[in-house]
């Protein structure tokens, strides 16, 4: 019920014409990642975080049946890294968390001093 409540109230955002700007930092995992913060219309990683669904210890002990030799093979050492996931094209930003503010507050000028639509 979480995942549909938050899907309405960041569509109401939007038919606000409200952006929605989600800053991700480390750790971001389960829930956070799972619901809202991949909804926004800018995804900001702070450099170096942790993201994922699961952590890696829970992708060890259920996709990879707790065997550390097939963890190590088929998952990146830096698979859940914001740099792998903006590689990836999963963020539009990564930035250091002290930059991150300061991107932050401009995206929130940009849209203030402009007439925001979000694209359909």
């Amino acid at each position: 019920m979480q995942m549909a409540k938050v899907s309405v109230a960041v569509e109401a955002l939007h038919n606000a014409g409200i952006p929605f700007i989600s800053v991700l930092n480390d750790p971001t995992y389960g829930g956070v990642s799972a619901s809202y913060a991949m909804q926004a219309d800018v995804k900001i990683a702070v450099a170096d975080a942790r993201i994922g669904f699961a952590g890696p210890a829970v992708i060890l002990n259920t996709m990879c049946e707790a065997n550390q030799m097939k963890y190590d093979t088929e998952c990146p050492s830096d698979f859940q890294s914001a740099q792998y996931l903006f590689d990836h094209g999963i963020y539009s930003r990564t930035h250091s968390l002290m930059l991150t503010h300061s991107l932050t507050h401009s995206l929130i000028l940009l849209y203030r001093s402009s007439r925001y639509h979000r694209p359909k």
